[in-house]
């Protein structure tokens, strides 16, 4: 297969679906329960190729030389074996973080008189707070705030009616 074709087939490079044959450490022939029978890296092929885009069997017959039934035992042939091997891995941890975030500012004006509001002190600083929960991956799924820099961590959670 030519390298431009892989990518636009697989969304992989040649050497990229090289890779993740390596990686997914299939056997060296992936063999179904009906006795299809195909090498690892055309198994990662089929794998790839029905899930870069919606795909068809049928329309994956020219391609890969097989029948819609054989393609679709193989396909999930592969789909089992990675999600078994890996079954672990897949999933996010079901904990989540929830983090103060401190913005410093300066002392307020005499105007607003706010001056005893924002000051923490805890940290012995002027600042708003900010709460963010975070899943194990990194993304933020609940941002809340701002509120006064002397209220605690319990006081937040409980105005932001996430917990």
């Amino acid at each position: 297969m030519a390298a431009a074709n892989a990518e636009k087939e697989f969304w992989f490079d040649v050497r990229g679906v090289l890779e993740l044959a390596r990686l997914f450490e299939p056997p060296e022939f992936v063999i179904t329960s009906e006795r299809d029978k195909a090498h690892k890296t055309e198994a990662v092929c089929i794998l790839l190729a029905r899930l870069s885009y919606p795909n068809r069997n049928y329309d994956m017959m020219q391609r890969f030389g097989r029948s819609p039934s054989a393609l679709s035992r193989l396909f999930s042939h592969i789909v089992f074996y990675v999600y078994n091997r890996y079954q672990e891995i897949i999933y996010f941890q079901k904990r989540v973080c929830a983090e103060r975030i401190q913005m410093p500012s300066a002392r307020p004006g005499k105007k607003e008189n706010l001056q005893k509001q924002v000051y923490s002190g805890h940290k012995r600083v002027h600042c708003m707070n900010f709460q963010a929960v975070v899943v194990p991956d990194g993304l933020a799924i609940h941002c809340w705030g701002p509120m006064e820099g002397r209220r605690h961590d319990i006081t937040m959670l409980r105005e932001s009616k996430l917990a």
